[in-house]
């Protein structure tokens, strides 16, 4: 049986947005992959917890917005694992449910510079290749720079693809929203009804 290459999206998605969608899109044609599960985190410790939505919340609006493409769907793991959420256990419990299968995960390029100061990031590069997604304006020099030294120290599997155009972030939208400015054409329509129903301004 040939072994199915499995994306990971993770993150607050708070709320989801058409940035998060696009990154997926682009990394399932970059890496040729056969599914990607976008996974909410249940806490991320990293960052001011007032403005985040409800974890179920988030969770239903990445299912709701997502029903478009067969191949998408989502994990409530991390959220049934309870309290902060370490990508490196999110990690492990996907190798032992795919333990056949080629994880990729998939993160900003900026990010890439930051993940050896997480929770064991050892893990993740031994069980994942990393998927990392270069925006037009990135300095290619010091991401390769520092690739190099991931795969040197980790044997990190490092891949970088193209997000040129894509440029949408979760404070944009909440910034737009509190200037009462439209966030229509940023969010799926799942979270704009959401959004306008439950009167969310941020």
């Amino acid at each position: 049986m040939v072994p199915l290459r499995i994306g990971i999206l993770g993150g607050t998605f708070n709320p989801i947005h058409k940035g998060h969608i696009m990154l997926a899109i682009r990394a399932k044609k970059a890496a040729k992959l056969d599914r990607v599960i976008f996974i909410p985190s249940n806490i991320s410790y990293m960052k001011d917890q007032s403005e985040i939505l409800p974890a179920k919340v988030r969770l239903e609006l990445v299912r709701d917005s997502i029903t478009f493409e067969p191949s998408f769907e989502v994990s409530d793991m991390e959220i049934r694992r309870g309290g902060d959420s370490y990508t490196f256990e999110t990690i492990e419990a996907l190798k032992a449910l795919y333990p056949q299968d080629v994880l990729f995960f998939i993160v900003g390029a900026d990010t890439v510079f930051s993940m050896e100061k997480w929770q064991h990031p050892e893990v993740i590069f031994q069980n994942a290749h990393i998927l990392a997604a270069s925006r037009k304006d990135f300095e290619p020099k010091a991401l390769e720079t520092k690739i190099h030294t991931l795969k040197e120290k980790y044997s990190a599997n490092i891949t970088v693809f193209s997000t040129e155009n894509i440029d949408i972030s979760s404070t944009m939208i909440r910034d737009a929203l509190r200037s009462d400015h439209t966030a229509e054409g940023l969010l799926p329509e799942a979270v704009l009804r959401y959004m306008t129903e439950h009167h969310i301004t941020y």
